[in-house]
Order: structure tokens, then C-alpha cells, then sequence
């Protein structure tokens, strides 16, 4: 009875653990960073190459994803922190649609304004594969 009590202790404990050891280091790791790996994992989720990509690319997204999430989850830091995995989430989508149907509407751009996606999705050439 006391070996079980040990095996349900410790079912308990690891995953408990893994999900604080997680979330200390999601603030804690610096957003560039993690940032950064968060938007390689999502582009390879999305089957999109990024190994050529230059390192000026994913700092440029994240400051992007940084500064929105900034502006929409103004408030609690686990607010910003929540709305910036979301932007980060966004531009991989936006770059899979980008890829597959570079005339798609939301790239379009209106009269005397310009599409910012289409602009950095052109500018570090998206629809390339390695």
C-alpha cells in the first residue's frame, strides 16, 4: 500500500511540476527568445522551411508580436504574455496562407497604404522554399 502511495505521489507530482517549471520560465526567458523558438516550432507545425532564413527575420516577428501584444494586453503581464503566444500563433498562419495565395485579400493593400504581412513576407522572400 505504501509503494502505491508513492506511485500516486509521484503521478501527481511530475506533471505538477513540468507545468510550474514551465510557467516560471515562461517569465522569466526574455520574449525575443522564447519568442523566437515559439515561432520555429509554429512555423515547422505549419510545414513552412525557416532554416533559410536570416536571424533578422524572427527578430523583426517578434518585435512585431511584441508590440501588439503590448497594445491588446495592456494590463496583467499574464494577459500580454497570453496575447503574444497568440500573435506569434497568428504570423505563422499568415505566413502559411501567404505561401499558398500571395493574392489572397488580406495581402491586398488599399489606396495610399500598404500591407505590412506582404511587405515582410516579400522582403525575406516566404514564397521560396530552401
Amino acid at each position: 500500500m505504501n509503494a502505491f502511495l508513492w506511485f500516486v505521489a509521484a503521478a501527481i507530482a511530475i506533471p505538477l511540476a513540468w507545468v510550474l517549471l514551465k510557467t516560471v520560465l515562461a517569465f522569466t526567458v526574455p520574449d525575443k527568445i522564447s519568442g523566437a523558438l515559439l515561432f520555429k516550432q509554429e512555423l515547422k507545425r505549419h510545414g513552412i522551411p525557416y532554416e533559410h532564413l536570416p536571424d533578422g527575420f524572427f527578430t523583426e516577428c517578434v518585435a512585431w508580436a511584441d508590440e501588439l501584444s503590448s497594445f491588446i494586453g495592456y494590463g496583467s503581464k499574464l494577459k500580454k504574455k497570453a496575447e503574444f503566444v497568440k500573435a506569434i500563433e497568428h504570423l505563422a498562419v499568415m505566413i502559411a496562407l501567404y505561401r499558398s495565395n500571395p493574392s489572397h485579400y488580406l495581402f491586398a493593400s488599399s489606396e495610399g497604404s500598404s500591407d505590412t504581412y506582404r511587405e515582410m513576407f516579400r522582403k525575406y522572400d516566404l514564397r521560396r522554399s530552401p
